[in-house]
């Protein structure tokens, strides 16, 4: 069975003036359907601007200076030209999406989670509230919340 996301020998670097030079370095990686990955290390070490480079979110004057990810054989970058690569509209925050150390900044721990699964779902797909409400629902039972609406 084909990988979900495939990560092969990605390099990221910032310009000397910024201190760093390559960031991260050479990192090949794949996950395949129902598999779970976390990138572990020490403060600093590269893990969410690895993260940030498989989603084409790199902060400027950083870049990508080598490697391919996919996404399902969907070609998300690829440093070896200029060929074609899906826009980020097309993937991000719908196919693929990233929740930050700090999760106060992704999820506002005041309102419960199910209502904002089902804002997202409302907003990216154009559902209506009632099919959001169930999705949602589908979606936490499907991460082991067997009752999601209880309180």
């Amino acid at each position: 069975m084909a990988d979900v996301i495939t990560v092969d020998h990605l390099t990221v670097a910032f310009p000397a003036r910024a201190g760093a030079g390559e960031v991260v370095r050479d990192v090949s990686l794949a996950i395949g359907p129902g598999e779970r990955v976390g990138l572990v290390g020490e403060s600093g070490s590269g893990k969410s601007l690895t993260a940030r480079a498989i989603m084409r979110l790199v902060p400027p004057p950083g870049r990508v200076t080598s490697g391919t990810v996919l996404l399902g054989g969907t070609v998300l970058s690829d440093s070896t030209g200029p060929g074609p690569k899906a826009a980020p509209t097309s993937w991000r925050g719908t196919r693929i999406a990233m929740i930050t150390q700090d999760p106060l900044s992704s999820l506002n721990p005041l309102v419960r989670i199910g209502t904002q699964i089902t804002e997202m779902l409302r907003y990216h797909r154009g559902l209506r509230r009632a099919e959001a409400r169930a999705r949602a629902e589908e979606l936490l039972r499907s991460v082991g919340l067997p009752d999601p609406r209880a309180p």
